[in-house]
């Protein structure tokens, strides 16, 4: 994708951009949050979980990690919701940006989102599509060329 000074991105591609970064992001390799695992005092068992489900043979499915390229792309798209100028428009974006690394759909549904800022369902997917189109607009150029060469790239190797 080769972009001259004139062209500009649209949201959609933002839209792409931000749920690719944002399951990078989740597909990080790292200590993960939980809940503890089961633990029993008496009797001890002598099979871990692992034997005990191996007889399934279901491989668990993970995502890839980023590669060491991927973390500067992943650290540039996550910083171009930083042009919105309304905190609330910052921050739906960065919610709805999560997406899961192996289904692909966001973690934070409209529903949540709302919930969780006190706003109507409806405004917060208007304020999401007015802050994409606000990236779109507002975005570096050097970042967005940056990033395009790197897909451009990424698609000529796929």
């Amino acid at each position: 994708m080769d972009l001259s000074q004139t062209d500009q991105i649209d949201a959609a591609t933002v839209k792409l951009w931000l749920d690719w970064a944002g399951a990078k992001l989740i597909s990080m390799p790292g200590q993960r949050s939980g809940p503890r695992a089961p633990h029993v005092i008496w009797p001890e068992y002598s099979r871990t979980a692992g034997e005990v489900t191996t007889f399934r043979n279901i491989p668990q499915l993970r995502a890839n990690p980023p590669t060491g390229a991927e973390y500067q792309i992943i650290d540039l798209i996550l910083d171009l919701p930083n042009v919105c100028d309304r905190l609330l428009v910052r921050r739906i974006v960065r919610c709805r940006s999560l997406t899961h690394p192996i289904r692909g759909n966001p973690l934070y549904n409209w529903t949540r989102i709302s919930e969780l800022l006190a706003v109507k369902t409806y405004t917060v997917k208007r304020l999401y599509n007015d802050g994409l189109a606000e990236i779109a607009r507002k975005a570096k150029h050097d970042d967005v060329c940056r990033i395009a060469a790197f897909f451009a790239q990424l698609n000529d190797f796929a």
